[in-house]
């Protein structure tokens, strides 16, 4: 197990064969428990949920590791450096359950924590 880990991160596609893996796994195992259909949007609701907090944190300039699956417990994203202020943690925290759809609803949550000299720049 330890050798396929080290296969799968050691190529140049390492993140996108890791994160495919492990979704490709749960899908499985959910589609056996629960059938295809609700497997595939489920993994898919918990991709665009991780998504969401991998791309704040890039945008916030840290440095982050690609989603992982767990079949039956979620996905993670790894933080290879921790926010260092409140503000940036709670952004980041935030952009998992705050789906694209909800883009009004992130909009305020960035101006709330958009500093003075940032919400001067915006005319």
């Amino acid at each position: 197990m330890k050798l396929l880990l080290m296969l799968l991160t050691a190529g140049k596609f390492g993140k996108v064969l890791l994160t495919g893996g492990t979704m490709l796994l749960s899908v499985f195992v959910y589609a056996i428990t629960f059938g295809w259909r609700y497997a595939v949007g489920f993994v898919g609701l918990i991709f665009v949920h991780e998504m969401g907090h991998f791309v704040a944190a890039r945008k916030c300039g840290l440095a982050v590791g690609a989603p992982v699956f767990i079949p039956f417990v979620g996905a993670w994203i790894q933080l290879k450096e921790q926010p260092m202020d409140v503000e940036t943690e709670a952004y980041v925290a935030s952009a998992g359950p705050l789906r694209p759809g909800d883009w009004p609803i992130r909009e305020q949550c960035e101006r709330i924590f958009a500093t003075k000299a940032e919400l001067t720049n915006q005319v």
